[in-house]
C-alpha cells in the first residue's frame, strides 16, 4: 500500500514591514490641527533644533519633513545630521522657513524642496538668513508667532503692487523699511509706519495693510503645499529613488554621496542617541561614560576589544608593517591612541558590545540617578558646571588608585584630560555621596 502523500508545510507567514512614519517639525508657520487635516498620520514635533534628528532615529523610508527650527533660543539644525538621514534612505523634505533653507543648501546632495520661499532661496533670489526668521511664542502657547517674516512682508508689498494698490516706490519703501529692522520687531503695521518716515504715502500705507491682512502668508502657503506633495508622494519608500506626482513644485538633484565618517557627527550621535528609561532620556554617550567611570575592568574590556578589532587587513590599511612584533609599550600606545578615522574613537564598537553585558542595565540604572539628583541640584542652584575639575580629578584618581591619572584616563577610552572632565562631570555628584557600587563588565573571553 503506498504511502500517503504528505501535504506540504505551510510556507512561514513573512512579517509583515511597518508602516513608513512621517515626522513633520513645524511650530509658528503653521498649527497642529492644519498638519493633521493634510497628513493625518503624521507625527508632529516642535520645530527643528541641533539632535532632533539624532534622537529621533527614523527608519529607512520614512519622511521627515521640516518647516520650522530654531537658529536663536538654541543651536539650530546641522547640514550634517540632515545628510546622516539622508544617507540611510529617510526621505528628508524641507519649505518655509528653516526647511527652505536648509533644503537649498543641501539640494545637491539629496534633501528635496518644495514652494516659493525655497525656489528662491535655490535661485539665489533670497540671501539672508532673516528673510524668514519670526519671534514667537514657547510651545506652551502654541508657538504663535509674534512677528511677520521679512519674505512675508516682502510677498504682500508685491502682491500689493501687481493688484494695483501700490507702485512701484511705495513697494521699495516698505520692503527696505522692514529689512533694516531687527527680525522680532518685524510686522506689517510697523514695517508701514517706519515707511511712512522714509516718504510712504499714507494712502499707500493704508492700501498696504488692507492688502497684507487680506493675503494668504506665503510661508504658511509654502508649508501646506509641501505636506500635500508628501501625502500624495507615491514613489519608492528610498530617498531620492522615487517619481513625485507629476506638476509638483519640488525639487532634488538626487541621492546623497557616501557619508564620510566625522568626529563631529560620531559625538552627535552618541550625544542624542539613547532610548526612554524610567521617564529618562539616557544618551548612548552617558550609558559609556558610565561604564569607563565605575566598572572595574573597563580598562581590560576596552583594551582587549581595540586589539582584536585590529585584524591583518586593519593594519595593512592603516600601513603597519607585515610581520612587526608588538611590544607591551607600543600595544598600549596603540590602544590609547586609536581611532576608526581622525577624531573617532571605537565608542560605537563598545557601546555594541556593553548591550550584550549585565552591565548595561546596571548603567542605565546609574545615568538615571545622575539625572535627577543633577536636575534637583540644579534646582537649587548647585548646576553640574559648578563641578570642582580638581575635585573630579582628585576623586577618579583614588577611585581608580592610580597616580598617573593622564594614563588612566586613555586607557579607559577617554579622548583627553579635557575630554574625561567635561563627561565625567555630571556623575561626580552621586559619585561623592558614595551611592555609585563598583561592578564589572565580565567582557567576553575574561
Amino acid at each position: 500500500m503506498p504511502e500517503p502523500a504528505l501535504e506540504p508545510a505551510p510556507a512561514p507567514v513573512p512579517e509583515s514591514a511597518p508602516e513608513p512614519a512621517v515626522h513633520v517639525f513645524a511650530g509658528p508657520t503653521i498649527p497642529p490641527d492644519r498638519i493633521r487635516r493634510l497628513l493625518p498620520a503624521a507625527h508632529i514635533h516642535p520645530p527643528v533644533q541641533h539632535g532632533d534628528l539624532l534622537r529621533l532615529a527614523p527608519r529607512p523610508g520614512d519622511t521627515v519633513a521640516v518647516v520650522d527650527g530654531t537658529f536663536f533660543q538654541s543651536p539650530s539644525v546641522r547640514h550634517k545630521e540632515l545628510l546622516h538621514l539622508i544617507d540611510r534612505g529617510v526621505r528628508v523634505h524641507g519649505a518655509s522657513s528653516m526647511g527652505a533653507l536648509r533644503a537649498a543648501e543641501l539640494a545637491p546632495l539629496g534633501m528635496r524642496g518644495a514652494g516659493v520661499v525655497y525656489r528662491l532661496y535655490a535661485l539665489g533670489v533670497l540671501e539672508r538668513d532673516d528673510e524668514v526668521a519670526v519671534a514667537h511664542a514657547t510651545g506652551d502657547d502654541g508657538f504663535v508667532a509674534l512677528s511677520d517674516a521679512l519674505v512675508s512682508i516682502r510677498f504682500a508689498a508685491r502682491r500689493a503692487r501687481v493688484a494695483g494698490a501700490l507702485d512701484r516706490a511705495a513697494e521699495r519703501l516698505i520692503v527696505e523699511a522692514a529689512a533694516a529692522m531687527p527680525f522680532p520687531q518685524r510686522r506689517h503695521a510697523t514695517a508701514a509706519r517706519a515707511a511712512r518716515r522714509l516718504g510712504l504715502m499714507a494712502a499707500h500705507e493704508d492700501a498696504y495693510l488692507e492688502h497684507a491682512a487680506r493675503s494668504a502668508d506665503i510661508k504658511r502657503a509654502d508649508a501646506e503645499l509641501l505636506l500635500r506633495i508628501i501625502a500624495r508622494e507615491n514613489g519608492p519608500s528610498i530617498a531620492g529613488a522615487g517619481p513625485i506626482s507629476a506638476g509638483a513644485d519640488l525639487a532634488s538633484a538626487g541621492a546623497s554621496p557616501a557619508e564620510p565618517p566625522t568626529v563631529f557627527l560620531a559625538e552627535w550621535l552618541r550625544s542624542f542617541r539613547g532610548e526612554l528609561v524610567d521617564g529618562e532620556h539616557v544618551t548612548d554617550e552617558a550609558i559609556l561614560t558610565c561604564c569607563k567611570l565605575f566598572a572595574t575592568d573597563y580598562a581590560d574590556f576596552h583594551r582587549e576589544h581595540v586589539l582584536n578589532a585590529l585584524d591583518p587587513a586593519t593594519l595593512q590599511r592603516a600601513g603597519v608593517p607585515a610581520g612587526l612584533r608588538a611590544t607591551p609599550e607600543s600595544a598600549a600606545a596603540l590602544v590609547r591612541g586609536f581611532c576608526w578615522s581622525p577624531g573617532v574613537p571605537p565608542d560605537d564598537l563598545m557601546l555594541e558590545l556593553l548591550r550584550a553585558t549585565p552591565a548595561w542595565v546596571c548603567a542605565q540604572e546609574i545615568v538615571v540617578r545622575a539625572l535627577r539628583l543633577n536636575r534637583e541640584l540644579s534646582r537649587l542652584g548647585y548646576p553640574v558646571s559648578r563641578v570642582s575639575s580638581p575635585r573630579l580629578h582628585t576623586y577618579f584618581t583614588e577611585r581608580w588608585g592610580t597616580d598617573q591619572l593622564d594614563g588612566a584616563i586613555l586607557d579607559r577610552g577617554f579622548a583627553s584630560r579635557y575630554a574625561f572632565t567635561t563627561l565625567a562631570a555630571p556623575f561626580l555628584p552621586l559619585a561623592l555621596l558614595k551611592t555609585v557600587e563598583p561592578f564589572a563588565l565580565r567582557a567576553s573571553g575574561r
